[in-house]
């Protein structure tokens, strides 16, 4: 088995409680939820594209995907 690593990611605490409890009420952990997100950016080499916002026009450069794509803006919370 490969060795963990923690991971610490800073939320609105707001947000935190809501998708604690939605997981909790499907009977997941956001350990799960943030395992799972990293495993398919592995797999897929990129950030899944259904958790991202359309494309929308910029005024900047654009972050690029290891697969040299533009990626979209992630999804707001607001």
């Amino acid at each position: 088995m490969a060795a963990t690593a923690i991971v610490r990611v800073r939320v609105d605490s707001d947000v935190k409680d809501e998708a604690t409890r939605i997981l909790a009420d499907i009977g997941l952990t956001p350990s799960w939820a943030v395992r799972v997100l990293f495993e398919r950016i592995v797999a897929e080499q990129t950030f899944p594209r259904s958790l991202l916002k359309p494309t929308q026009p910029r005024s900047r450069p654009c972050k690029r995907g290891r697969t040299g794509t533009c990626l979209p803006s992630p999804v707001s919370t607001s």
